[in-house]
């Protein structure tokens, strides 16, 4: 089956990368920022396609998406801060 999206991802994965930062930079830029472990601490993974990452929230179960980078010690930088979860 083809993926429409896929040369976009691509694309945004390669952008993503080339641009990632250290974690202060990225928090500056994005506000809160998770590694791997914090990720799975504070939210369960419930879809992944590069570079989206849509999690539920453990404490409330409220759902939101992000982008992430492997660029950086599998750092995932939000799209909007947890505080902003709609």
């Amino acid at each position: 089956m083809e993926d429409p999206t896929e040369s976009t991802r691509r694309r945004m994965v390669a952008d993503i990368n080339a641009n990632a930062g250290n974690r202060a930079t990225l928090e500056a830029e994005h506000g809160t920022v998770w590694d791997t472990d914090e990720l799975g601490r504070d939210f369960e993974v419930i879809g992944f396609l590069a570079p989206f990452v849509v999690v539920r929230r453990k404490s409330d179960g409220k759902k939101a998406a992000f982008s992430s980078s492997t660029a950086r010690d599998s750092t995932i930088a939000s799209s909007k801060t947890t505080d902003d979860f709609g």
